[in-house]
């Protein structure tokens, strides 16, 4: 067996005089979709800094978003809060048109949370002092998304303006309920 080989000098590159290639990414049109969860990529984080609270970051398709014919559907990363404390307006943020209690009617799936489901956290108030808030495990929540993993609802996505910098970004508005069956 004869084998051909090709021997070629040393390679070498630099990055003087090549150009940085800025992607764009194109806003969804405001308006309700069909969406999917896509579990894969959800994340429990917190902010930095003491007193702050855990959420979940979780990527979201929305269905018949893409930019051309035949291309990938574009995503929004939703942040679901975890405080049952009552914000300046007595919502508490899982009851929130975009938060948990929304989300599990639009799925039709209930999030019951039994042993351990309410944790006690310490917050971090503006004037400096903490206050003790119950959260919903973010362990369970966790778990219960990735039981939803695929699960196709809908959803009213808006444009929300950056802020320090940042572009404007696509985001989820509302949940929108699901029919009863």
């Amino acid at each position: 067996m004869e084998t051909n080989t090709m021997t070629t000098g040393v390679k070498s590159f630099t990055t003087t005089g090549r150009e940085v290639a800025k992607p764009e990414f194109p806003l969804i049109t405001p308006g309700k979709y069909e969406a999917r969860l896509e579990v894969s990529g959800a994340r429990i984080n917190v902010a930095s800094g003491g007193g702050k609270l855990p959420y979940i970051s979780c990527p979201i398709e929305v269905l018949n978003s893409a930019v051309r014919e035949g291309g990938r559907n574009r995503k929004v990363f939703h942040n679901f809060f975890l405080s049952l404390a009552p914000g300046k307006d007595g919502v508490a943020m899982v009851d929130r048109q975009n938060g948990l209690t929304a989300f599990s009617r639009a799925t039709g799936m209930p999030l019951t949370l039994e042993d351990g489901g309410i944790l006690t956290m310490q917050k971090a108030n503006e004037d400096g002092t903490t206050t003790d808030v119950d959260v919903l495990n973010p362990q369970q929540v966790l778990k219960w998304l990735q039981q939803l993993d695929g699960v196709v609802f809908s959803a009213k996505v808006k444009t929300e303006k950056g802020t320090a910098g940042y572009p404007d970004k696509s985001v989820i508005d509302y949940f929108i309920e699901a029919s009863p069956q």
